[in-house]
């Protein structure tokens, strides 16, 4: 299975890190930090994934983000793992 990288930004560490604890309890490793633009903060999720539940984890991402006011903002796969 494909590692995937998930990207969550939200306006304050709070959201943040609660969407961290939200998507560990679902097996992901988060890393939670500030983002690039000194201003948001970002969850980034991580986790093995069949190539065939892409869709249904960005829709459950996308949920996730706006219930905590955030926003989702898209994925990455490592092929070579």
């Amino acid at each position: 299975m494909p590692l995937a990288s998930f990207y969550l930004y939200f306006p304050d560490e709070n959201g943040a890190r609660a969407a961290g604890t939200r998507l560990q309890g679902s097996g992901y490793d988060v890393e939670v930090r500030l983002g690039a633009d000194d201003v948001n903060w970002l969850a980034l999720a991580e986790k093995d994934i069949p190539e065939g539940d892409l869709d249904t984890i960005e829709a459950d991402l996308g949920r996730l983000a706006e219930e905590l006011n955030g926003e989702y903002d898209g994925h990455e796969i490592d092929v070579s793992s």
